[in-house]
């Protein structure tokens, strides 16, 4: 029952979303619209992805040195990996895939290995909460969408409180240990193993020279994305809005996209994508044919660069594609399995 509804779930979130950005197109004039791409935009676009995948594995090289200083290319590697498996499997499986695997080939804990990602992921939502307060003193974003942001902004900045409260305060630290003895001895070791092991991964944090560029490269990623939707768009004819306009659309389209593919959805993202780039682009006066046009081109020039070299890193570093439905499945099976230590 419980993988009918992981299965289930996506396949509903992404029907209901291409709905939403479907539902009122004209085909002719979609096809009309997608005829006029430019290879030189899609080349573009395409560098761009890849590129993107590599900023985030230095950000992740500096979360991971305190944990074991592992050379930049296998970093990056293992970073491809990640996005190639969120491509190929639901779920978001490629942060726990690409976590277990680098912790197995270089002999860390995956525990680690996965909090350094978690700490990644909430310095992404801190950036991204940062660009979305500079665009509401720009554009007039609807109520519906200021309240979200500032929702998603209690969140984020709560988490990365409170971890980073656990990185410096070692009396909560101790607090929660102690919390832990309390277990049932059967549950207990294991559980204070993890909680050290995940400690570990939290070891960046205590260095304030770390946060600066931590924080630095996740605003450089999400700006390098913001550019990224930009080029795509101007592949399509979007009449007489100004520059400014477009790139204000396209960071606009990069913020509210990035919270919306946290809900299941398809690998890839598909659905969740095309309305997120009809219903963002609506807002600066775009049409909804080439806002479509321009989110199929955007997730082909994510899908499939990435993909490629996803798959070319996972060679080099000595592991098949069934490596990846392995570890999804044991880790869905029983969370608790994930290894301290991989031998």
């Amino acid at each position: 029952m419980k993988k009918a509804i992981k299965i289930a779930l996506p396949i509903l979130f992404t029907v209901f979303f291409l709905y939403i950005a479907v539902s009122k197109i004209s085909w002719t004039d979609f096809w009309s619209s997608i005829q006029q791409t430019s290879w030189t935009v899609v080349l573009l676009a395409s560098v761009l992805a890849v590129l993107s995948v590599v900023i985030r594995a230095w950000r992740w090289q500096i979360l991971l040195n305190p944990i074991k200083k592992l050379p930049y290319s296998s970093v990056v590697n293992f970073a491809m990996i990640g996005f190639m498996t969120n491509n190929i499997l639901p779920a978001h499986a490629g942060d726990l895939v690409r976590g277990i695997l680098l912790a197995k080939s270089h002999k860390v804990s995956a525990v680690s290995a996965l909090a350094t990602i978690l700490v990644a992921r909430l310095f992404d939502g801190l950036a991204l909460l940062t660009i979305l307060a500079a665009l509401i003193t720009m554009i007039p974003l609807p109520t519906e969408l200021q309240v979200a942001g500032l929702t998603a902004s209690i969140l984020f900045i709560s988490l990365i409180g409170f971890v980073l409260s656990l990185a410096y305060f070692a009396g909560l630290r101790k607090w929660l240990q102690d919390w832990l003895v309390r277990l049932p001895e059967r549950f207990r070791h294991k559980a204070i193993e993890k909680y050290e092991a995940f400690l570990l991964g939290l070891e960046s944090l205590k260095d304030w020279r770390n946060l600066i560029p931590i924080y630095a490269i996740s605003l450089l990623v999400w700006m390098e994305m913001g550019l990224t939707v930009y080029v795509v768009m101007k592949g399509f004819p979007l009449g007489i809005i100004s520059e400014t306009q477009i790139a204000l659309g396209a960071l606009t389209v990069t913020v509210f996209l990035a919270f919306a593919v946290a809900l299941p959805s398809t690998p890839g993202y598909v659905g969740v994508t095309q309305a997120m780039f009809v219903l963002t682009l609506g807002l600066f006066g775009i049409s909804e044919v080439n806002a479509l046009s321009a989110s199929v081109l955007f997730n082909l020039t994510q899908y499939i660069p990435v993909t490629l070299f996803g798959f070319l890193a996972l060679v080099k570093e000595g592991f098949g594609f069934r490596e990846l439905f392995v570890q999804q499945d044991a880790a869905d099976s029983d969370p608790a399995i994930l290894p301290d230590k991989t031998a």
